[in-house]
């Protein structure tokens, strides 16, 4: 039977060289650590300051709004001109209803009451009530402008010159609009808006009205 022998052979690591070993190589790799965080925070604050060291100051016109809020009192809004999209400039935007076919052969888009209000905020249209003058000066869209349906005429020189700004058109119940949206594309008016069911579809969604030339 043969010894087994418990000796540590010679070349057989100490444990406490192993422990020296690691602390005198723990500072360095800390100071390794610490020195590659410090580089690559420092890279990141200096691509964030590049904008403000390279840029250009762009002044912004600004366009103040007092709307006179009857429960918030008088409050002020700020509006950027880069900040209104214009409806047109979405060539691919598809009809309220989902019906793209119907608007490509219309020529004009279809509004809904909650639609020609955005449309009024964003981008300031021309308003053209078609009714009869009794039925405008009874109420109306704010800020829209009477033509009587037979007096309408897309080729009026003062129509003409609101060619390549949007039209929104519209009658005491949508049929009679409708035909004069198609008259306008026909002439060559690029943006024109219709809306749906006309001022009825307008007051049932409660906006406001008004009354006379107001």
């Amino acid at each position: 039977m043969s010894e087994i022998s418990l000796d540590r052979p010679a070349n057989w690591p100490r444990v406490g060289g192993m422990v020296d070993w690691c602390k005198h190589r723990e500072r360095p790799l800390l100071l390794i650590g610490a020195a590659a965080q410090i580089v690559v925070l420092a890279g990141m604050i200096g691509l964030h300051s590049l904008p403000l060291l390279r840029g250009k100051t762009v002044l912004l016109r600004v366009q103040p709004v007092d709307p006179r809020d009857i429960f918030r009192g008088d409050y002020v809004t700020l509006s950027y001109e880069f900040s209104r999209l214009p409806a047109h400039a979405i060539p691919d935007l598809p009809d309220e209803h989902g019906n793209e076919s119907a608007r490509f052969f219309r020529g004009y888009r279809e509004l809904t009451p909650s639609g020609l209000t955005l449309l009024i905020n964003r981008e300031t249209p021309l308003v053209i009530d078609l009714s009869s003058i009794q039925d405008y000066d009874k109420g109306h869209i704010p800020g829209a402008r009477h033509v009587a349906m037979s007096q309408f005429d897309p080729e009026n020189k003062e129509l003409t010159k609101a060619r390549e700004l949007a039209i929104a058109v519209y009658c005491k119940n949508g049929q009679s609009s409708s035909q004069a949206a198609s008259r306008l594309v026909k002439a060559g008016f690029k943006h024109v808006y219709w809306l749906g069911g006309g001022l009825a579809s307008w007051k049932q969604a409660d906006l406001p009205t008004s009354r006379g030339n107001r």
